[in-house]
């Protein structure tokens, strides 16, 4: 598969992903101590929808939190109801 790396959250002027020159503006609440990002390519998104894109395997337990766009881009890419079924919730916190 392509390249995925847990690293620093990135800050200011970061980069976004491996294979693009994208870089980040602010990360707001998510650049807290101690975050984690998942360093990842941007043709992922070129994985389909029926195929598994990423395993992630922790040996203490965490919260992985996944960053849309807006709410738009979750309700357009019909992905509301696979969220709720595998448990995942907004978290107005960030």
């Amino acid at each position: 598969g392509l390249p995925l790396e847990p690293v620093a959250a990135p800050r200011r002027g970061g980069r976004c992903h491996f294979d693009r020159q994208y870089r980040f503006l602010d990360l707001g609440d998510f650049g807290r101590a101690g975050m984690l990002y998942l360093l990842s390519s941007n043709e992922d998104r070129k994985t389909a929808s029926s195929a598994v894109m990423w395993v992630v395997e922790a040996r203490v337990p965490c919260t992985i939190h996944l960053n849309y766009r807006s709410a738009r881009h979750v309700a357009e890419g019909r992905q509301e109801a696979w969220l709720r079924a595998k448990g995942f919730a907004p978290n107005g916190a960030l």
